[in-house]
Formats: structure tokens, sequence, C-alpha cells
């Protein structure tokens, strides 16, 4: 091949698969070529998971099944997702669950199922009918008397408190009204005195809205057509283990090359949670813009502060997430063809939830999260490094090597 190409910065609509197929039937060479095309690995949960589960890391991973909808009709469809509800709790000992389409990102097509003693609880619907314009607080589930949580939450309202843009979007409540409301001077009292009342409110809440089987059955089949009919697509669901993340998901970025892996940067993206008079909830999707609003909200990507740390149980704990994202990263290797394994430079940002521990996905579009997540320094020495890497191994392809 006489030309290379390095894909860095992702967009589906211009490099995938199909191009990537085309580019190397004209003698392009392609780098890292398959592994991190768009409408591969990365591309489907499903696959990201059998790749993990392939290379044995299962442990890495919320447990999940996937649901043959192509041999289904919608009815069909939604009714293996509550059997799958029902069997799963028993076997994996849980009753929080969440799903979402096996291709697609950004939250959409998702939502969070519960079985309660009443039956089945769906807190909010609207990433898969479309109507996101109205917001749905979905609860966060912590415990009030943990005060490793009560103090990375005071710190993250205390972030947004700064600015008049954020206080509006996500301090629905302010902590002056609960010291108040709640007799104490101190700010994480007053939080924890809010968390137990509106917890055990939640609760009932829940256990109120909850459907039976039939009920659930027709909610989900309106919802899941409403889906296909906006997209024009299936609903194809992975059905999973609800994953723990916290107030924030862990985006740590490895580059794989023969000589080794290589941490790039590591960064918290803080999601849009709120305190509101119902608690603390989340009020939108995972992405760092506000689908609302349009902002980029780069003050929720942030280097990991101290008290993160201390929520997910201090420093050696914390390195230890970052050798699971290490080992998730490392099983992408074995996808590549046996003589191409280690030899090809890989670059990707795993998706690590603190909480549980639990690999949330991947994303083999690197550059963007990199530049907003990383100092302009060692932006630069990282992508020198990469394009050095790529550029050898091309030099080996073109001389035979």
């Amino acid at each position: 091949g006489s030309t290379l190409v390095i894909s860095e910065c992702v967009d589906s609509g211009a490099y995938n698969l199909e191009v990537l197929e085309n580019l190397e039937q004209m003698g392009v060479v392609v780098l890292p070529g398959r592994v991190t095309a768009p409408g591969s690995i990365f591309s489907n949960k499903g696959l990201t998971y059998q790749m993990l589960q392939d290379a044995g890391q299962e442990d890495l991973l919320a447990r999940y099944v996937t649901v043959p909808a192509s041999q289904m009709n919608t009815s069909r469809v939604v009714a293996s997702i509550l059997d799958n509800v029902d069997k799963f709790s028993g076997e994996w000992n849980t009753r929080r669950f969440f799903v979402k389409p096996v291709t697609g990102g950004s939250g959409v097509g998702g939502f969070r199922i519960s079985l309660t003693d009443k039956g089945y609880f769906v807190p909010d619907l609207s990433k898969v009918t479309g109507d996101a314009l109205e917001i749905h607080p979905i609860h966060l589930d912590l415990d009030p008397n943990d005060d490793r949580r009560l103090d990375e939450l005071l710190w993250i309202f205390s972030l947004f408190s700064a600015d008049p843009y954020y206080r509006k979007q996500y301090m629905w409540v302010d902590l002056e009204t609960l010291k108040d409301r709640y007799g104490t001077g101190d700010d994480r009292e007053a939080l924890r005195q809010h968390l137990l009342k509106t917890g055990a409110v939640h609760t009932d809440g829940a256990r109120e809205r909850s459907l039976d089987r039939a009920g659930m059955q027709a909610k989900l089949e309106e919802a899941i057509r409403r889906y296909e009919e906006y997209f024009s697509k299936r609903y194809d669901p992975v059905f999973c283990e609800h994953i723990d993340f916290g107030a924030w998901g862990l985006r740590v970025h490895y580059r794989l090359t023969s000589r080794g892996i290589q941490l790039e940067c590591i960064y918290a993206r803080i999601f849009q949670l709120a305190l509101t008079e119902e608690g603390v909830s989340y009020v939108g999707s995972d992405n760092i813009s506000n689908k609302h609003t349009g902002v980029l909200e780069a003050v929720r990507l942030t280097p990991i502060k101290e008290v993160m740390v201390n929520t997910v149980g201090g420093h050696a704990a914390f390195l230890d997430l970052l050798k699971r994202g290490g080992l998730a990263a490392l099983a992408l290797i074995s996808t590549q063809q046996p003589d191409l394994r280690r030899r090809i430079p890989v670059r990707c940002q795993i998706d690590i939830a603190p909480i549980d521990g639990k690999i949330g996905e991947g994303n083999a579009d690197t550059a963007r999260g990199q530049a907003l997540g990383t100092r302009w320094s060692s932006f630069t020495a990282d992508m020198r490094a990469w394009f050095q890497d790529c550029l050898r191994h091309y030099s080996l392809r073109k001389s035979g090597g």
C-alpha cells in the first residue's frame, strides 16, 4: 500500500466498516483498521461483551443476555424482556436491570426496569420514545450514611453552584434551604437528612407506580413501537444487570503497542445530577453535551479528585479499576488475526463504573475525549507517539515485514 490512513476522531457517517473495506481494496493501509472501525466491536454492545467473554474477562462485565429480536415481533420482544426480569431476578439475585439497544450510543433507547413487591417499575421511557424535551428525574440510590459519597456529592454541587448556568441546570434546591429545613448548620448533615427523607418517599412512589405484567407489557410496547417508528429500525435489546456508576463515570484511555500497554489519560465525566426536592436525581443522559440547552458542559469533565478516589475505596482500589480497564483494552488484541496481534497499534477508551467496578462500554473515538480531558502538552505527546507507532508499522508493511 502506498497510502496510510490513521483513523482517530471517528464519525460513523464518514468512516465505517464499509468505507474501511473499500479503502483496503484500493491498497490503502488503514490503522488500527477493523478492530476500532465504527460498525465493529465498540459499536455493538453485544460484540463488546462477547469480546470480553472470549478473552476470559467475564468478571469485568455486568451480566447480560441478548434478545434475538430479528426473530420476533415487537410484542414478543417486550414479553421476552419481562420474562428476563422474572428469570434473572432470581438467578442474578438482583431486582434492578437496564435494557438498551445492541447498537447506538448516548443513552438512546435505554431504560431501567425494576421488580418491586407490587410488580414492574420503569422510572423513565423518554430515551425510548424520543420525548427528550421533558426532563424525568431518576432517583440516585446511595446510602445516606456513607460520608464519602455525601462528601463527593457536596463537592459536585459546590462545582455547579459556582456558575450561574450550572446552578440553574442542577441546583433545583440549594443547600441553604435544606440546612434551614432540617435545622442544622452542617452541609453534610442537611444532605443526609434530605436523602433519608426522600429515599423513603421514592421507595413508596416506585411501589405505587408499579404495574402488573399486562400493564407493563402495554406500556413498553407503546414506547418501543414509537422508537421503531422514529428510528425506522427494530428495537434489538441487550438485557443487562444494572451497573451502579454513582455520580460519575471513569474514562481511561489506553494505547496498545508491540512494547506493551500505555495509560494515556484518565478523567471523570460527572453525570447530569440535580439536587431536587425529590433528593439527588439524574436529569439527563450521560453525554457531556446537554441535549436540552445544547451547551457542551465542560465543567462536568474533570480530573480525578481525592474525594472521588475516596468514594471508590482509596488509592489501591482506584488503581485496581485502572488495571481492570487495561485488561478490557488488552482483550481487543485477542480479536485480531493471530499474525497481526501486538503488531498493529491500537488506541481505545474504556468506561468504568467506579462503584461497581464494571466495564460499561468502550469507545474507539479517542481524540475528542482526550482533547477535553487532558492537558495540551500531554495530548500532543500522546498523538506524536501514536503517529510514530503507526508509521513504524506502516514502514514494516511496506518493506514486507
